[in-house]
């Protein structure tokens, strides 16, 4: 974990610009959520970008210092099985490298020949892994450091940590709740730009147990999920997904915000569901790496006199 936190404080930079809003209708900010999905893309045999080695989807996120609030932690966050395929048992080696495709700020669709900008992310430094796991091996989330300057010169956004569902706001899901994604489709993820997919669901199902998953060499492991009802794919893997509370963005039923409720881990086409993998996981990954200094608060901030409450997601 040493190594992760030393190369996590490399991100600290100056607060990020300020994020564009959105014409949804939707309790969320669509755009700023689009603007924080990355797509993932493998590695050719030289170690550069495969253009066309689409593998799944992340999202960037930012946690504030306490004592200096404009000033931020950066990472990428995705599914454990997209850079650890051995846990996972779909592959006998774990890449060493992976691609983070984002769109440039500044494209002129009638002249530019590309929009987007391929991010080398290393996974290893030296012999060590530099992605940061939960002690609980069910758990397929991962969160990757990142250097921060690459990424935020270009047309993205993050997630705040205070956007993480709350462990009250986590118990409070139900059953038939609605929910948000937004991720990597492959074939059509844009040649010029990245194109995240919105699809919606609702929960379908929250096991108080494991789920076990078939292993092509050996028994099958157990991995923690809840179950959207939700047409999510392979891409999809690692994108973030939202509790879409009742209402939309001109009226609100009851005091729910949107929140970030986890990341597709797995997806059962022929059933239409997927498994998700619960925040508070993520939440926990990030205070086991005991970054100096660091605001993990959830929920809403504080308010100011006066003034409305503020957006789950930046507006």
């Amino acid at each position: 974990m040493q190594a992760i936190s030393m190369l996590l404080v490399v991100g600290l930079v100056v607060l990020a610009p300020p994020f564009c809003g959105t014409a949804s209708l939707l309790p969320i900010n669509t755009e700023a959520v689009r603007r924080s999905v990355v797509f993932l893309f493998a590695a050719d045999a030289k170690g550069e970008a495969n253009s066309k080695g689409e593998t799944a989807t992340a999202f960037l996120i930012e946690i504030p210092l306490k004592s200096e609030p404009k000033k931020f932690y950066y990472a990428l966050v995705t599914a454990r099985h997209v850079v650890d395929p051995v846990w996972a048992c779909e592959g006998a080696i774990n890449p060493t490298i992976l691609y983070a495709r984002v769109n440039k700020k500044k494209f002129d669709p009638d002249h530019d020949e590309s929009g987007v900008e391929y991010i080398r992310v290393a996974l290893r430094e030296g012999n060590r892994r530099v992605w940061a796991v939960h002690q609980n091996e069910t758990v397929d989330a991962a969160v990757i450091p990142i250097d921060s300057d690459k990424f935020l010169v270009h047309d993205v956004a993050t997630i705040r940590i205070s956007d993480f569902g709350t462990p009250d706001e986590i118990k409070s899901v139900g059953i038939g709740d609605d929910v948000v994604s937004a991720g990597l489709v492959p074939g059509f993820s844009g040649q010029k730009r990245n194109y995240p997919f919105f699809k919606f669901g609702k929960v379908s199902n929250i096991p108080e147990e494991p789920t076990m998953m078939p292993c092509r060499s050996g028994p099958a492991r157990p991995r923690t999920f809840w179950y959207l009802a939700a047409t999510l794919i392979g891409g999809n893997s690692g994108s973030p997904i939202f509790l879409l509370p009742p209402g939309n963005a001109i009226m609100r039923y009851g005091d729910t915000r949107p929140f970030l409720l986890g990341l597709q881990s797995i997806s059962v086409p022929a059933g239409e569901i997927a498994g998700m993998t619960p925040a508070q996981y993520i939440y926990e990954i990030i205070e086991q790496l005991h970054l100096p200094d660091a605001n993990l608060s959830r929920g809403l901030l504080p308010q100011q006199p006066n003034q409305p409450k503020q957006p789950a997601i930046p507006k």
